[in-house]
């Protein structure tokens, strides 16, 4: 399955991480966020029905503090 990030999702993802390496003064928390959705994005490129289903034909899964949500 391949996976296509909308330009709002990346954005949002560059914001959140420059956001906690600002806050942190550091790129341990950023780098570890980073790893962690992209691992999430492989178990759903191994099973796309791996999320929570919910309105408008969407799935989520949350990761820490954040929920991503994604289409099939």
């Amino acid at each position: 399955m391949k996976i296509k990030w909308s330009p709002l999702a990346l954005s949002q993802l560059d914001k959140i991480t420059k956001y906690y390496t600002k806050r942190n003064q550091s790129h341990v928390y950023s780098k570890k966020l980073r790893r962690n959705v992209h691992e999430t994005i492989g178990m759903i490129r191994r099973n796309p029905f791996f999320g929570e289903s919910i309105p408008n034909n969407r799935r989520q899964l949350t990761i820490s503090n954040f929920v991503l949500i994604y289409q099939i």
